[in-house]
């Protein structure tokens, strides 16, 4: 739902989210803040599932990911 009906696969929805953390965090590189945003939005159905999905290891997908 969050997904569909909120667009949390949508790269500027995830920067307006979080806008206030990167500026709170002194993270001011546009393009850094663009990629990180556009990253998590292109991955947000495999954070999903990793929660959801009892399964799939945390230490796996982790590594995976960001490994």
């Amino acid at each position: 739902m969050l997904v569909e009906d909120y667009d949390y696969d949508e790269t500027n929805m995830i920067m307006r989210i979080i806008e206030d953390k990167f500026n709170g965090e002194n993270i001011n590189d546009n393009s850094q803040k663009a990629k990180v945003c556009a990253e998590f939005a292109d991955n947000i159905n495999g954070l999903i599932d990793v929660i959801a999905i009892n399964s799939i290891s945390t230490v796996t997908y982790i590594h995976d990911t960001f490994g």
